[in-house]
């Protein structure tokens, strides 16, 4: 008898648990894997620089102002990556950058609020470097 009320109460507290995880996790997150990978992520800039990363990287921006800027900058010496930016819950392309490539601009206008950073790679990707503040 103890034995069963005891399963039962490990059995409904380990319920608990992952409907706790599972609902503490809103918003998004990164799932990739890397070699030699640097990352910072404040509310104001984020920047990654990566040996190699294959999957998505995701940072979050915290945009006090109404009308404020993102500058930006991304290059791969190898692959291929796209970047998107979600606001208010409409994900957007942001730039694609190919193997050699280079990409350095500003997006205008970004509204106030929370600001998410999709990096996601097609396929493996070699000599990352990523690099977003808000202005």
């Amino acid at each position: 008898m103890i034995m069963r009320n005891l399963k039962r109460i490990l059995t409904a507290a380990l319920v608990i648990v992952m409907v706790f995880c599972m609902a503490g996790c809103g918003g998004h997150s990164s799932h990739f894997r890397a070699t030699m990978m640097i990352r910072n992520n404040t509310s104001k800039s984020a920047f990654t620089n990566f040996h190699k990363m294959e999957g998505t990287l995701v940072f979050k921006l915290n945009n006090k102002n109404v009308s404020g800027k993102i500058k930006y900058s991304g290059r791969l010496e190898k692959g291929s990556a796209t970047v998107y930016y979600e606001i208010d819950g409409a994900k957007k392309e942001l730039f694609t950058v190919g193997e050699g490539g280079n990409v350095s601009a500003t997006l205008e206008n970004v509204g106030k609020g929370k600001i998410y950073v999709f990096v996601e790679t097609n396929g493996k990707c070699e000599g990352g470097d990523f690099q977003f503040d808000l202005e």
